[in-house]
């Protein structure tokens, strides 16, 4: 069968192919109908036209099914849930994070004004943002809510903090590479909503690091 298919993907092999299969039905026919070189048996030609198309017919359908390959396998389309590298993994969560925010001092703490870095990692910014993005929120709302969260962490020690634009860019591009937020386009804004998997993890995220 191997090599009939490797003859049969060549147009010549395929023809001599249906060819033989084609005189071996004539011969059979012949001897049949009792035709020999020595008693010429009449015979009229719309009869050898339509023996003729019909066993070029029965020779390539022949040819054809013996060398036919199986459909293929089509898978069916994966569902628009996130792949598995997509989903939540809490390792990764622990990876450390750096942020940067310019801040003036309140009175009485040294140095007035300047630049300085917050320090954790993915699993605390998600604790502490998660809340606000239950319900989704639009980007200016999320860095406002950011900016005031460090400065309450700060103990009054600050006057006002805001965080870099460049780190915050960044910390949006992570938390949705680590499957926590989606991003929708809001006009010239952008909606911060948590995935379905944040969902179900914030609860247990805030238990166990709030207690």
């Amino acid at each position: 069968m191997d090599v009939i298919q490797r003859i049969w993907k060549d147009p010549v092999g395929a023809n001599v192919i249906a060819g033989v299969i084609l005189l071996a039905i004539g011969a059979a026919w012949a001897a049949l109908s009792g035709l020999s070189l020595d008693h010429p048996v009449s015979i009229q030609l719309w009869i050898l036209v339509i023996w003729g198309v019909l066993s070029a017919v029965a020779a390539l359908y022949i040819v054809r099914t013996a060398t036919a390959k199986p459909a293929p396998n089509v898978k069916p389309p994966q569902s628009a849930r996130p792949s598995k590298e997509n989903k939540i993994v809490i390792e990764r969560l622990t990876k450390p994070l750096k942020i940067r925010f310019i801040f003036v001092t309140a009175p009485g703490y040294g140095t007035s004004s300047g630049q300085r870095e917050w320090e954790h990692d993915y699993l605390e910014m998600f604790r502490m943002l998660g809340p606000k993005l239950m319900a989704g929120a639009e980007e200016a709302v999320v860095k406002r809510y950011l900016d005031r969260i460090l400065l309450d962490g700060s103990e009054g020690k600050y006057m006002s903090l805001h965080v870099l634009d460049e780190d915050f860019h960044s910390l949006k591009v992570k938390l949705k590479d680590l499957g926590l937020i989606t991003l929708m386009p809001v006009g010239k804004d952008m909606q911060w909503e948590l995935t379905a998997e944040a969902n179900e993890l914030l609860p247990k995220l805030t238990y166990r690091i709030g207690k």
